[in-house]
């Protein structure tokens, strides 16, 4: 981008680093609350929390997997292995078969989850992308360098209350799942980085095998 590009960008009222600057605070902010509302309204503790949004970081919401939950597939094939029952040898079959092929991805991918977005929250955020992210991209700025230092905000804002213990036992569980993905499955990377800097290895392990299996 040229230093004439720059320079009209700020007079029409914002640089970079000031929407850099003004996601940062408002995201914090919006994230203490959201966790400090899950934290007393669910009733089972959460396995996992997911900041996912629309390609791009447009919409940012949240999603959550509790204690319990199963996915809305897994609830028919649980339906189709109970008709199965007497019948040992396909009932058997077909148990390892339900197991293997949906419980990684249950695990991993927020599109499966069933609290999404149940809470309204980072409205104040959203605000800032929606008012300011079509400027700066028609200003030059590259998708990339934008996505990707929101990506890092919302990563280290995640670690810093995760080191704080603010998702900890007994209203989250011991060894949660975090991540950031893109509603649709969109972009492995973001939940792959995100996983990296987030979880133990024993998530991200599953997080490997999952991205290597569906990308």
């Amino acid at each position: 981008m040229s230093r004439f590009t720059s320079i009209i960008l700020q007079q029409k009222g914002i640089t970079l680093q000031q929407f850099f600057d003004r996601f940062n605070v408002s995201f914090q902010e919006e994230l203490l609350e959201l966790i400090d509302t899950i934290k007393h309204v669910n009733l089972r503790p959460v396995e996992a929390l997911c900041i996912y949004s629309a390609g791009g970081f447009r919409s940012i919401g949240y999603a959550v997997r509790e204690e319990g939950d199963v996915a809305a597939t897994e609830s028919f094939d649980l339906n189709f292995l109970a008709a199965l029952k007497g019948h040992d040898d396909l009932e058997a079959m077909f148990s390892n078969s339900v197991s293997s092929e949906s419980d990684l991805s249950f695990q991993i991918c927020a599109d499966e989850w069933l609290h999404i977005n149940k809470i309204d929250c980072f409205s104040k955020t959203n605000a800032i992308v929606e008012s300011n992210l079509d400027q700066l991209y028609d200003a030059g700025y590259e998708q990339k360098v934008i996505q990707t230092e929101i990506l890092n905000t919302i990563i280290t804002s995640l670690a810093e209350l995760t080191s704080q213990g603010m998702a900890s036992p007994p209203e989250f569980s011991s060894d949660s799942f975090f991540s950031v993905q893109f509603s649709g499955g969109a972009n492995s990377n973001i939940l792959f980085e995100s996983s990296k800097q987030l979880n133990s290895s024993h998530w991200h392990k599953k997080v490997e095998r999952f991205v290597k299996e569906n990308y």
